[in-house]
């Protein structure tokens, strides 16, 4: 089996920060019925298979399909620039 450069919280993470403006978790969510706890238990790759129903709401946060996201698990490391510069910490 193939190990992926990221795991679903990394991208739900890089998702909320870039695709939501730094959004909190709390204004991501707030359309929709899941749990902030949840989006963070993901974040924080403590839960590491999340339910196909509410990684669909939580994907539709982002204007994106369920889909999407495995593009982003086989894409470069995300804290890399679109010429290779290494990104600074927030």
């Amino acid at each position: 089996m193939q190990t992926l450069p990221h795991s679903l919280g990394t991208i739900l993470k890089a998702l909320r920060h870039v695709l939501a403006a730094d959004a909190t978790p709390e204004a991501v969510l707030k359309d929709i019925d899941v749990p902030v706890w949840y989006l963070l238990e993901l974040e924080a790759d403590h839960i590491t298979v999340a339910d196909g129903d509410t990684l669909t709401l939580i994907c539709s946060c982002y204007k994106l399909t369920v889909d999407h996201p495995i593009f982003f698990f086989l894409a470069p490391p995300l804290n890399y620039g679109p010429c290779g510069e290494k990104r600074k910490k927030r």
